[in-house]
């Protein structure tokens, strides 16, 4: 597993272990301009749409670390056995995607998009624009044949 730290500007992703060392990083910077977007995804769909050819990496049936790929089809894996992963997909070299294993990963797929979009790392409340009828006011019936209108509608059109 690995951390996840959002700045303001940029997306740290830490490595330990093997993925550290297979990645010859302990870190990873990826500023808001690379980060195309955040996607939850199915292991077994992330592993069937990766480039088989280890470059350093390492792959068994419950593990995947390391770098698969060669160029603009690179991607840095460190994933363990989970069923769901966290897939980023960037613009630029070194890595075409990022897929990782956090601890919860649609709350961080999120998270990312929401900085993405908004640019913070706090969740916004929901906004909604304020209703301008009065709630006196009658609302026109929906899909109403010619000639069957409401009567107060029916008075204001004739007189």
């Amino acid at each position: 597993m690995l951390e996840l730290n959002i700045a303001e500007s940029h997306l740290d992703l830490r490595l330990t272990g093997v993925a550290a060392v297979l990645a010859r990083r302990r870190c990873v910077r990826l500023p808001r301009e690379r980060i195309h977007r955040a996607f939850v995804l199915g292991r077994s769909f992330a592993m069937t749409a990766s480039p088989r050819l280890p470059c350093p990496g390492w792959s068994t049936r419950r593990h995947r670390v390391g770098v698969f790929g060669i160029g603009d089809t690179a991607q840095l894996w460190a994933a363990g056995s989970r069923p769901v992963v966290l897939a980023l997909y960037l613009r630029g070299e070194p890595y075409h995607r990022i897929v990782c294993e956090v601890a919860d990963p649609v709350l961080q797929a999120a998270a990312v998009n929401r900085w993405l979009r908004y640019g913070v790392t706090t969740p916004r409340p929901p906004t909604r624009q304020p209703d301008t009828r009065q709630s006196t006011t009658p609302r026109p019936a929906v899909h109403q044949p010619p000639g069957q209108e409401t009567p107060a509608r029916t008075a204001a059109a004739t007189g």
